[in-house]
């Protein structure tokens, strides 16, 4: 219902948007007209002011010049005042010769005709100022005359000739500058009219453009309103969606709780090794449900933007050696060797979530042992830089000898739900999910997923990634010196090589064989060797055949000390062998550094370390405790059945006080004095958030460690639950591994502990 609310918002959105757009261009387009149609008119006021203006002013300020220098003339011949004739000079030197240069330079930009008629009126002038010019010497010469009949004459022929000039000059004048004045005058008008009609529409653009704007506005408005709803119900469904997965985590993880602890308890029960394989097939199941449902939430909560990253000091040793773990077993019964290359000159400690990086191991090696049918396995840690400010840039990569990646699909395999193979009837299983958190998880590192790959030869995913980091002591092994060359027998080259890096830290020689043939001609050609590293599974002769031979050569293992190697899907039967054989020291690749010189500093000592002494868990009893009083508050009865098994097995006469609400809690803690309160978050009447702030409300002086017992993974979880006033936290499903720790930290108990037998 709120997605078809949301989706319809946003069509409605959308819709208002294609009008905004329209708008816009509409407005645009208006704005440009008018801004175009105001150059164009102050372009036409331009040449009206220049032209059509100038050329009849100037014509007829020209024309009065030439009427008022002829007058002035006039009045000399008539009176013989010489004043008149500089005033006839003096107009024609600074009027006339200004009006004939302005008509010059305007002429530039008229057209051809009207050119040819200045140039014939300016040229008319020239004329009759020359002419006027040579009257005046004639009528200088008039005067200076003694026959006064002469004077007369030349008088009168002066006064026609003058006459005459005038009468033609002014002719010239109103045939050619009148006509062009009048031509002018009357584009100027024409002129004007076009550009008032211009205006006009010019306004009509800016009214457009202004009710264009208005509308856009309006549009703009309007859809800040739908983006504020859309924005409302999208919190809505974030909220929504927080909840269902909160639920979700809730109700899936709780049945699963039941499922993985009871398992976990009862594998450490006396079992046979039939009912060992199919305890060890449950677990494994119910941890791979779980994985895949890890793998949902978060990618469900990456994409919700609910999840953070949570820094701390970091083994960097140790998330190799547990990732290797945890994929070793699907490996092996692949056949596949798993190979554990942690570089010798690393930083130890990094500072960073130690949980995401391990999960994106985890996802890059299961994925590496799905997609491989035969070959190795590879986890590299290496560092490709360092600086002062005591940070370093680490690359973890992942090599598989398996299927390989075709090139047009390097990209798809890191989409969601996604896989290079995605038809039905696809050989792997799995949500395809594992890479794209993985790439998630690592962006919010500022990392990405690299990949290089060649089709039928296998993938090698890698990441670079910048920690602050520090290398911290180096670790002690006694018995180490007399250790001084080591034969190294396996058939891989790569973990030939790691061993041999690994013993050359601390300064230990080694030798390599490939085969148990070439071992034994190196056991037979050389001196004794103070340990051989013996692989089981070679081909032609397996290590059980070497060891055999070599016993032959040394038959006690104080004359030559061997360490097997195998995997850990190998039978029982090389139990049996190795103790006819006198071989002590059994390791389950990997190898792990520490693992590796634990052994080999107990070498000499003689001392018999069997797998299950390193690998397994050991689990203790606390010393009973008087009237030790524990609350758990649980309203599923499979989980609170698990969770009394479990406190009975780590405190044997422990009193559990069990309450299936909220409200029923507290109730019991006001009428008990508790040790310690385990409370599940979502039970009835009252949650565990309430009952905890209810609690701590009532109690008087003396705290009571409360710890909650939740399935809920969304960000914030923690901090919510020692908000309400609780002490810790306690993610479901949980093993007793995890409920023991907690047990030990908040309740005081003796530091001496006895092992469960």
């Amino acid at each position: 219902m709120k997605s078809d609310i949301i989706k319809n918002g946003f069509k409605k959105m959308y819709g208002k948007g294609i009008l905004i757009i329209l708008m816009g261009i509409l407005l645009l387009a208006f704005s440009v007209v008018s801004i175009v149609s105001n150059k164009l008119s102050q372009s036409k006021i331009q040449k009206i002011e220049q032209i059509h203006v100038a050329v009849p002013f100037q014509i007829s300020r020209l024309y009065n010049s030439v009427a008022l220098a002829s007058a002035a003339q006039n009045n000399y011949f008539i009176t013989g005042d010489k004043s008149f004739n500089k005033e006839r000079l003096h107009i024609w030197n600074t009027t006339i010769k200004n009006l004939s240069n302005s008509l010059i330079n305007i002429k530039q930009q008229l057209p051809e005709e009207d050119k040819n008629l200045i140039e014939k009126a300016l040229s008319g002038l020239e004329d009759y100022e020359i002419a006027q010019d040579e009257m005046n010497l004639l009528w200088q010469e008039s005067k200076t005359s003694v026959n006064a009949k002469q004077i007369a004459e030349a008088q009168y022929l002066l006064n026609e000739r003058r006459l005459t000039l005038t009468r033609l000059t002014q002719d010239d004048a109103a045939a050619i500058l009148l006509p062009l004045q009048n031509k002018y005058q009357e584009k100027a008008n024409s002129e004007m009219q076009s550009i008032i009609k211009s205006t006009q529409n010019s306004n009509w653009t800016i009214f457009l453009s202004t009710f264009f704007a208005f509308i856009l506005i309006l549009l703009l408005l309007l859809r800040n309103i739908d983006l504020m709803k859309a924005r409302k119900m999208a919190e809505v469904a974030s909220i929504a969606k927080s909840e269902f997965l909160a639920n979700m985590s809730h109700e899936i993880r709780t049945p699963l709780n039941g499922v993985i602890g009871f398992t976990d308890l009862l594998m450490q029960s006396k079992l046979s090794d039939v009912q060992q394989q199919y305890m060890v097939t449950v677990s494994q199941s119910a941890n791979s449900l779980l994985d895949i449902i890890n793998d949902i939430l978060d990618f469900s909560k990456i994409e919700a933007g609910k999840l953070e990253l949570s820094i701390e000091k970091t083994d960097v040793l140790e998330i190799g050696s547990q990732v290797a773990d945890m994929i070793k077993y699907q490996a092996h019964k692949k056949n596949l060797e798993v190979l554990l290359n942690i570089s010798t000159q690393i930083p130890r400690f990094i500072w960073g979530d130690d949980i995401r990086l391990r999960q994106v191991l985890i996802n890059l090696l299961s994925n590496a042992v799905k997609f491989t049918e035969f070959g190795e396995v590879e986890l590299k840690i290496e560092t490709l830089s360092q600086n002062e400010k005591g940070e370093s840039v680490f690359r973890f990569s992942v090599r598989d000898t398996g299927i390989g990646i075709e090139a047009k699909n390097t990209k798809k395999i890191f989409d969601a739900f996604s896989q290079e193979d995605g038809s039905t009837t696809k050989r792997f299983g799995g949500t395809g999910l594992g890479l794209t958190i993985s790439n998630k998880l690592l962006a919010l590192m500022n990392s990405k997923l690299q990949l290089i790959s060649e089709l039928g030869k296998g993938s090698t995913f890698y990441f670079d990634i910048s920690f602050k980091s520090m290398y911290g002591e180096h670790l002690q092994w006694d018995n180490l010196e007399s250790l001084q060359n080591i034969l190294i027998v396996d058939d891989n080259t790569n973990n030939r090589l790691i061993v041999k890096e690994m013993l050359a830290l601390k300064g230990i020689s080694s030798e390599e064989a490939k085969s148990g043939l070439e071992a034994l001609e190196k056991v037979k050609s050389a001196n004794k060797f103070d340990v051989i590293l013996m692989d089981y599974h070679m081909p032609y002769m397996d290590g059980i055949e070497t060891i055999k031979k070599i016993r032959e050569l040394y038959p006690t293992a104080e004359e030559q000390p061997v360490v097997l190697l195998y995997s850990s899907s190998d039978d029982a039967l090389i139990v049996k062998a190795c103790e006819e054989l006198q071989v002590q020291q059994r390791l389950i690749k990997p190898l792990k550094i520490k693992q590796l010189f634990n052994s080999l500093s107990l070498v000499k000592g003689n001392i018999p370390i069997h797998e299950n002494n390193i690998e397994q868990n050991k689990h203790v009893e606390l010393p009973t405790l008087k009237n030790t009083k524990i609350l758990v508050a649980e309203d599923h009865s499979i989980n609170m059945l698990l969770a009394k098994t479990m406190i009975k097995k780590i405190i044997p006469n422990v009193t559990i006080l069990e309450a299936r609400t909220g409200k029923q809690a507290l109730d019991i803690y006001k009428a008990n004095k508790l040790d310690l309160v385990f409370m599940d978050i979502q039970m009835p009447e009252l949650n565990g958030y309430d009952t905890a702030m209810a609690i701590r409300d009532f109690e008087n002086g003396i705290r009571t460690p409360i710890i909650a017992l939740t399935a809920g993974t969304l960000l914030g979880e923690r901090q919510k639950c020692l908000d309400a006033g609780m002490d810790g936290y306690l993610s479901k499903p949980f093993v007793r591994d995890a409920l023991e720790d907690v047990i030990k930290e908040w309740i005081n108990v003796n530091e001496d502990v006895q092992v469960l037998p």
